[in-house]
């Protein structure tokens, strides 16, 4: 499968985050490669968020690089594997990518912020 060209908000924070543990643990995307059995451009793309990922290969990486915080892996899994189609795909590539990126989020919110300001003008009243 060839990579994305315009990836997805939660994909790109998927690939940020693993490439944080790799750096963390030490490693070099060509070590990380030979330990987990993929190819070197492979690690580099999954950690754009360029390539598609599963959940074994969050929780691959994730127990080479020695990641304590299982919690933390496993919303990294839910956001990996976490696909949903909604209507800004029709236009990708028609919109730009921050539009898209909003819409997309938007649509995975657990819940709504509400705010209230109360604004005093004067001479009215």
């Amino acid at each position: 499968m060839p990579p994305r060209t315009t990836p997805t908000a939660r994909q790109q924070r998927v690939g940020i985050e693993l490439r944080k543990m790799r750096d963390a643990a030490g490693k070099t995307a060509a070590e990380a490669a030979a330990t987990i059995g993929l190819d070197r451009t492979k690690i580099t793309h999954i950690e754009k968020g360029l390539y598609p990922v599963t959940a074994e290969r969050v929780r691959t990486p994730a127990s080479l690089y020695e990641e304590g915080d299982s919690e933390f892996v496993e919303a990294l899994v839910a956001m990996a594997v976490e696909r949903g189609t909604g209507w800004w795909e029709r236009y990708r590539g028609l919109l730009p990518v921050g539009l898209l990126e909003i819409s997309e989020l938007e649509s995975t919110a657990k819940r709504c912020i509400r705010t209230f300001q109360i604004c005093n003008v004067p001479g009215l009243a």
